[in-house]
């Protein structure tokens, strides 16, 4: 059975009778043809839903400070579309929190799950507040602004990654392995550009910091920034 092909359909209606739900895991029935999720999801007698859009893995050896990779916009904007198309369930990846990346995905997917047809930009500037501990408006929308630079100076790399997991580092290791996620994924010139991107928003970043109230964590953001910076220049 594949989910992307109307030939199983028979057999898929036939297997929701006796599940709670159905989880795609990368969204591949809309790889030939966008309308036919919202098709196949209308014929089933239990619940459909995806992995969550692109999600990163959590790593098992890094330090929680190695990598800064939020996926705020394309995992919301992802789950709003599933929600319209009539999927009720979702299979989403526990997160570490002691990384900004991963804690802000986390507190927005959390929102956009629990409301699904609220904008993901107000789910982004509420958890901003509620963690950063600030409702100064430049300050929270300056941070809303570097989460999504840090997601698109990466994510722009990898268009076809509707849904699916984001390695940082090997998993099949008893040690850490290599940041593969820039080493596998990217090629030298987009290493290169990545760099440089988040030199600007570790810039941006000191200039914003003495208006948000919750120091550790922009410490913990500047932190991670400058450690993928070295990754990057190691592996340039």
């Amino acid at each position: 059975m594949r989910f992307d092909d109307p030939k199983s359909l028979p057999a898929l209606v036939e297997l929701s009778r006796n599940i709670d739900y159905l989880i795609d895991v990368r969204d591949s029935t809309r790889q030939h043809d966008a309308s036919w999720r919202k098709t196949l999801i209308q014929e089933l007698a239990c619940s459909f839903g995806t992995l969550g859009g692109p999600q990163v893995e959590p790593p098992q050896h890094f330090a929680r400070d190695r990598w800064f990779l939020p996926v705020v916009r394309r995992s919301s904007e992802h789950l709003s579309e599933l929600y319209r198309d009539g999927g009720r369930a979702c299979e989403y990846f526990f997160h570490i929190l002691n990384n900004p990346g991963d804690e802000i995905s986390f507190w927005v997917a959390g929102k956009t799950l629990s409301d699904s047809q609220t904008d993901w930009h107000k789910h982004l500037s509420s958890s901003v507040e509620e963690l950063y501990g600030t409702t100064n408006r430049s300050a929270v929308d300056g941070l809303s602004d570097i989460f999504t630079r840090a997601e698109d100076a990466y994510m722009r790399y990898l268009p076809s990654l509707r849904s699916g997991t984001i390695s940082i580092e090997p998993l099949d290791e008893d040690h850490a392995g290599s940041p593969v996620y820039i080493t596998k994924r990217l090629a030298t010139e987009q290493r290169r550009r990545y760099r440089d991107e988040l030199k600007s928003i570790a810039t941006d970043l000191r200039k914003l910091s003495p208006n948000v109230p919750e120091k550790n964590r922009m410490k913990n953001i500047f932190r991670c920034a400058e450690n993928v910076i070295a990754d990057l220049s190691n592996t340039s």
